[in-house]
């Protein structure tokens, strides 16, 4: 018996080495049937077949029993994704399709993973919640939807459960997570709650819980206060990108044993509480992009902290005071340091030397001064720096770099910092980001970037280098990113880029680079090589498949542009603005494209059916072309900015216009349009520019503008055939700033109603919230509105300022009645021009309360009485013309008023003196200037009685005489009588001989 027991134990060793075969055959079946139920386009179940099923790929078995223990399958390709890269491959090994219930058949199972596969469309699979015996679930990044099953509480031996990135799953009862008493992690990160308000009381009741990953799961709310041991087991607590709007609850200060806790994004509020310090086995901590304030309290236990994240905070702090507020032992150990954008000041002078285990610094986007000093680079464990963004003076030079073997980013761009002999430098390190950007680097290129061959993303705009850019800058395949922008770069761009294999982003403006467009490597997406040298032919197309925005704009380019965008099929913005294009609009266009700027080129041809397979187009600019024919028939709905201007267009504005109830910008200025405006225009109601200026547009100007139109800041209808009056319900647009109705044909008087122009009427010079709203969200680069502006005797395109720019023209038309005194109430008026009309009156005595005025145009109207004084109080204004009017009295004098000495601007005024004419004014003969005013008032008041008096006299002495002398009213009355009669004898006798004898009046008066 003795014997026997040693060969009884090495056979159950010999049975348990060998693997088992599947011995349940439903089992297997099972599992073929999930195979069939999925798509496999890697093949990755390529094994599965035969009977040996523990062989199969991501199958494992017990050696006891032969039953499936494990099935995991999954995406590894994901772990190795390098997001970077313009395609993202993972997709392409995703398993898919339907995940079999007949997986249900494996009971014994203990580990299943399908993470980061692709089974969207399928619901959450309520069948897991049957494999009493799992221990580890992940379902992550799988796409699956609905409700996760109360259930799932049943698996009491679960300890790792991960469903992190499911956006379409929503938990809707939180407490059945506290029956999993076993588990030790958990992943929700992107999950929904449904009802989050008990989501800390029942996780706390997990005694093992060890790791809690809650991440974007519209989290509200936050229990101030628990019961009993607070998570007492917990190591890491993940809790990001939620809306608690609350303080950092106290109980977070008992998490004794926790060594990482991430709170960012949390929209916590309050102080950073000092509770933090009593969490002494903490090794990470973040609490970036909060609502807190600072101070930091003071964290000297800590001493296991490696990395502390606190950017976007509101700290207010001096950054030593910050550091002293650490131990040494923390300082000493400390490997990430990452408190950018927190409105730090100070310097980095005497600490940063003690960080000698640091591997990341970020100070970015704050106010730090002074130098850099040279101890930075003593740290040689440093592989991250980034101090851009700061006020940070003097040189970075060889000494700073000395040590730094392991530097792999270098960020001290948007700094007054000098790149002091930056050609002699001989780099310890190999980098793969150089950020430089508005540092003092030229007038040279930097020739050591020869020697970097691990660069990724070079950025060395507006340096001030002036050198020639060397022909092996261009061969470095592991580019991600170059700028070298607002240079003066020269020399010929190479025929070809495609050595850049993963290049994404060229931006180039702003040089003196010569040569034609290069081929680019299929992996770019964003080229900006504008405002260059660059002339020859356009290519005839471009083969760049994920080509998103090309700018060739203020080049020299020619050709045409029929084929340039075949095959650009994911192109948003285009602009070759101003080059020397000619022929037709190009025959392809991307159903992706959102900006379109042509301007400014030689092309030609109709636009009628420009826009068919453009039904995602935003952004539509061919101004100042040679485009003749209609505007297009039909639109699509999708445009924001419609600019057409200064084409040979013509016909009548389509009514499809009005299914752009997204239109912000329609310009059609400086065609030859025709028509009225059609009311199909008030459906765009989102309309903020409206300028159809410089065409022969006619009929009455619409008062629905006034009425739908309620975010309009610009209406330009000037140079037109408009007639009729001005619409009282252009007073209500609150948000004009600029109103341009000249050179049409309007009558009548101008309307009495301002005050609801209240921008104009703001004198704080605040910019327009439609406006503002507009340029936020169209970057200028992708669309910038050019205005024509009638001012200071010029026509000034005005774009940069537009937003300051409040004007009124309404010159040259055909308006009467007296300039209206409410006008004065618009104190942020710029440019006022009422000329060439046949205004009358006076000037209102309160024009001097418009204080931002610049220019003052009322000439060639009938204005009478005298020049205000209060217009000497105008400092701003530059130019000023009153001429061919009534004016009379004293020209005032004093402040601006002195600069204005051109007499033009007064001709035309017989009764004006004074300077700068050189009729003087006599003190005796000519009243003050307070004094006119009143003269001409009671002299027209005089004339009126006088009238009245002389016809009231002149009928009652005839009247008297008759009433009274009873012989002469006989004799006066018989007189009538006989005259009448005489009359009607006449015209009797004369009208018988014409019916008698006309041939005898043709013959005497042929």
């Amino acid at each position: 018996m003795q014997n026997f027991l040693p060969i009884f134990l090495l056979f159950l060793v010999l049975i348990q080495s060998f693997p088992a075969n599947c011995s349940i055959e439903h089992e297997r079946q099972a599992l073929l049937k999930f195979k069939d139920s999925v798509s496999d386009p890697s093949d990755r179940l390529a094994s599965w077949s035969g009977n040996k099923c523990c062989n199969w790929t991501g199958i494992g078995c017990s050696n006891t029993t032969g039953r499936v223990i494990k099935l995991e399958l999954r995406n590894s390709y994901f772990d190795t994704l390098f997001f970077g890269r313009p395609d993202f491959g993972w997709n392409n090994h995703c398993l898919s399709g339907k995940i079999s219930p007949a997986l249900q058949i494996l009971s014994d199972l203990e580990y299943l993973d399908l993470s980061y596969n692709n089974f969207s469309g399928n619901k959450f699979p309520k069948f897991v919640s049957n494999f009493k015996y799992l221990n580890y679930l992940n379902l992550s990044s799988t796409g699956l939807s609905g409700i996760i099953p109360h259930e799932l509480g049943n698996l009491s031996k679960l300890q790792y459960l991960d469903l992190h990135f499911m956006p379409d799953i929503f938990v809707s009862n939180v407490w059945w997570l506290s029956q999993l008493i076993s588990l030790e992690y958990l992943d929700l990160t992107d999950i929904n709650f449904l009802d989050s308000r008990e989501w800390g009381l029942a996780l706390n009741t997990l005694p093992l819980l060890q790791t809690l990953y809650l991440g974007r799961n519209n989290l509200t709310t936050i229990p101030a206060s628990i019961n009993g041991p607070n998570f007492p087991s917990l190591k890491i607590l993940s809790v990001w990108d939620n809306k608690f709007n609350t303080r950092i609850p106290d109980w977070i200060g008992n998490l004794t044993k926790i060594t990482k806790l991430e709170l960012w994004d949390c929209s916590f509020v309050g102080p950073i509480p000092d509770q933090l310090d009593n969490l002494t086995s903490l090794e990470i901590l973040d609490l970036s992009s909060n609502n807190m304030e600072g101070p930091i309290p003071p964290l000297h236990n800590l001493k296991n902290l490696t990395q502390l994240w606190i950017n976007e905070v509101n700290i207010g702090e001096d950054i030593r005071e910050v550091m002293s507020k650490l131990s040494n032992d923390t300082l000493d150990k400390l490997e990430v340091l990452q408190l950018y954008n927190s409105g730090l000041h100070g310097n980095l002078t005497g600490w940063v030397s003690k960080l000698r285990s640091l591997n990341m610094l970020d100070l970015s986007d704050n106010n730090l001064n002074g130098t850099i000093p040279t101890e930075i680079g003593n740290i040689t464990s440093l592989e991250n720096i980034f101090l851009g963004g700061n006020s940070f003076t003097g040189e970075f030079s060889k000494a700073h770099i000395t040590g730094l073997s392991n530097l792999k980013e270098l960020d001290l761009g948007f700094n007054n910092i000098a790149i002091t002999d930056g050609r002699n430098w001989d780099p310890p390190f190999q980098l793969e980001i150089l950020s430089l950007f508005d540092c003092k680097v030229g007038p040279h290129l930097l020739p050591w970037l020869q020697n970097q061959t691990r660069m990724k993303y070079i950025d060395l705009s507006n340096t001030g280098i002036v050198d020639i850019i060397p022909n092996w800058f261009w061969n470095d395949s592991d580019l991600y990113l170059i700028d070298l922008s607002n240079n003066q770069m020269t020399g010929l761009l190479p025929l070809s880029l495609e050595n850049l294999k993963n290049l994404n982003f060229l931006d180039l403006s702003d040089n003196l680079f010569e040569g034609g467009l290069p081929s680019l490597p299929h992996s770019i997406r964003i080229v900006n090589i504008s405002y260059n040298l660059l002339s020859g032919p356009l290519p005839y197309h471009i083969i760049a498949p994920y080509l998103s925005i090309l700018d060739l704009s203020n080049n020299s380019l020619n050709g045409t542009i029929e084929h340039l965008t075949c095959g650009l099929e994911r192109l948003v913005f285009l602009n070759v603005e101003q080059n020397n294009l000619i022929g037709n609009l190009p025959r392809c266009w991307p159903t992706t494209l959102k900006v379109m700027n042509m301007a400014r080129n030689l092309l030609n041809g109709t636009i009628e059916h420009l826009n068919y397979g453009l039904h995602g187009l935003t952004i539509l600019n061919l101004a100042e072309n040679y485009i003749i024919g209609n505007l297009p028939r039909c639109w699509p709905t999708t445009l924001e900015v419609v600019n057409i201007a200064h084409n040979k267009l013509t016909g009548a504005i389509p009514n499809s216009i009005g299914t752009l109830i997204v239109l912000e910008v329609l310009q059609l200025n400086n065609n030859n349009l025709t028509g009225e405006i059609p009311s199909k225009v008030q459906f765009c109601q989102n309309m903020i520019v409206l300028d159809i200026g410089e065409n022969k547009l006619s009929g009455q100007i619409p008062y629905w503008i006034g009425q739908s139109l309620n975010n309009l800041t610009i209406l330009r209808l000037r140079s037109n055939m408009f007639s009729g009056i001005i619409p009282i319900q252009l007073m209500y647009l609150t948000k004009l700033q600029v109103l341009d109705l000249a050179s049409n044909k309007i009558s009548d008087s101008i309307p009495q109603i301002f005050e609801h122009l209240t921008t104009m009427a703001s004198s704080k010079g605040e910019n327009n919230s439609s406006y503002e709203d507009f340029m936020r969200t169209h970057n200028d680069k992708f669309c910038s509105i050019n205005v024509l502006i009638s001012m200071t005797g010029l026509q000034l395109h005005i774009t940069k300022t537009l937003s300051f720019l409040r004007s009124i023209d309404l010159s040259s038309n055909n308006l009467i009645g007296e300039i209206p005194q409410k006008i004065t109430t618009l104190l942020g008026v710029r440019n006022l021009n009422l000329s060439n009309n046949h205004l009358e009156g006076p000037i209102p005595m309160q024009i001097g309360q418009m204080q931002l005025i610049e220019s003052l145009d009322l000439r060639m109207n009938k204005l009478s009485g005298i020049i205000p004084k209060s217009l000497a109080n105008l400092n701003f204004l530059s130019t000023l013309n009153l001429s061919y009017n009534n004016l009379s009295g004293p020209i005032p004098t004093g402040n601006q008023l002195q600069s204005l000495d051109d007499p033009s601007i007064y001709i035309g005024n017989n009764y004006l003196c004074g300077t700068p004419l050189s009729k003087s004014c006599n003190n005796n003969e000519i009243p003050s200037v307070y004094e006119t005013h009143d003269i001409d008032y009671r002299d027209r008041v005089l004339s009126y009685l006088f009238v009245v008096l002389g016809f009231v006299l002149g009928f009652w002495t005839i009247n008297g005489l008759l009433i009274f002398k009873v012989n002469w009213r006989y004799r006066f009355f018989q007189m009538v009588d006989n005259k009448f009669d005489s009359v009607y004898v006449f015209t009797k006798v004369y009208i018988a001989r014409m019916m008698k004898a006309p041939h005898f009046f043709v013959k005497k008066y042929r």
